[in-house]
């Protein structure tokens, strides 16, 4: 649970580049994360809401890419 809300408080850039295999979560939801000039300035989070995505739904769905590593 600790993991969930320190990803969910992550920012998008960060995570794409820690982690570039959650590239296909984002591009499942069909989000414009990946190459967007502001993935620097927002959180998980925020990307989620922005895309009207269940952040719970969503951080499970970016720990399993990680998880598979």
């Amino acid at each position: 649970m600790a993991r969930e809300q320190e990803l969910s408080q992550q920012i998008i850039e960060d995570v794409l580049t820690t982690w570039p295999e959650t590239a296909v979560v984002f591009q499942r939801h069909n989000m414009a994360c990946i190459g967007c000039n502001i993935a620097h300035l927002y959180t998980i989070t925020e990307a989620a809401a922005h895309y009207h995505l269940p952040i719970e739904e969503f951080v499970a769905e970016l720990e399993a890419v990680i998880s598979d590593r």
